[in-house]
């Protein structure tokens, strides 16, 4: 997650409250999972450790939505989406699976969609840019592998460094690569907080840099204020984006909304 470094920035959330507020000074906090199409016993709820300084300390919104929705419609989600968008990722090459795909989550925070990524057998490196958070993220994949099907790697990765984007990518599994690695899908889920334009600017080249024509991007977002919806707005420069259909989750989670996006 971006970490809010003013007073003004961390003020936001309780201006348009999250309801997965109250659990920011828990230690711990379950969450419920369905999962449809799996084939095998999967466990129905995924308990996080929480800590860390910044947003990443805990789940927010989007998170948990993309979550729950990756393990209930893993199986089926070409029938969630437009036909124009995934017939053009079709002609990429590509198609909406998950097991045995290189995923990097982006903000991953304390690990939910990278978890729930492993279960369902893809090639995850999960990343932060908060030191802080890390050791939990770590320790929250750590206690799932018995249900992955491979290890989920864990990578700080501040945005916009190119450092961090060559030590993800040397992470990523080379298995079947011709020419080297590649990334299949990106996660992003609450990455977009404050207004500081920059931060969004370092994320937006982050993207670019770890995705190419082919790769799927899952993107969670809550609206905040008019100056970050404009930024998820802007992304359509870059990609061809759908927005997933909101009924599972739009009584609870309002301003909320999950987009599926492709470069142009």
């Amino acid at each position: 997650m971006a970490t809010c470094s003013s007073e003004k920035e961390q003020a936001l959330v309780v201006y348009n409250p999250d309801p997965l507020l109250a659990s920011l000074h828990e230690t711990e906090h379950e969450f419920r999972l369905e999962w449809t199409g799996t084939g095998r016993s999967l466990p129905d709820s995924v308990k996080l450790q929480q800590g860390g300084r910044g947003t990443g300390a805990t789940t927010w919104a989007a998170g948990y939505i993309l979550a729950t929705f990756i393990a209930k419609y893993h199986s089926n989600m070409e029938e969630k989406l437009p036909r124009t968008f995934v017939e053009v990722v079709k002609t990429r090459g590509q198609e909406f699976k998950f097991e045995d795909r290189t995923v990097v989550e982006l903000g991953a925070g304390l690990g939910l969609v990278s978890i729930v990524l492993g279960m369902l057998g893809s090639r995850v490196v999960s990343t932060d840019g908060d030191e802080t958070v890390i050791p939990f993220l770590a320790k929250n994949v750590r206690a799932y592998r018995q249900h992955m099907k491979h290890v989920v790697k864990v990578a700080r990765l501040h945005w916009g460094s190119s450092e961090d984007v060559q030590l993800c990518m040397s992470r990523l599994p080379a298995e079947g690569v011709e020419g080297g690695t590649t990334v299949d899908i990106i996660m992003a889920a609450d990455v977009v907080f404050g207004q500081d334009t920059r931060v969004w600017e370092a994320l937006l080249a982050t993207m670019l840099k770890l995705s190419h024509r082919g790769t799927i991007i899952f993107f969670g977002y809550s609206s905040r204020y008019d100056l970050d919806k404009k930024f998820v707005e802007s992304l359509s420069e870059y990609f061809l984006t759908a927005e997933i259909p909101s009924e599972d989750w739009r009584d609870t989670y309002e301003q909320t909304s999950v987009q599926v996006m492709i470069r142009k």
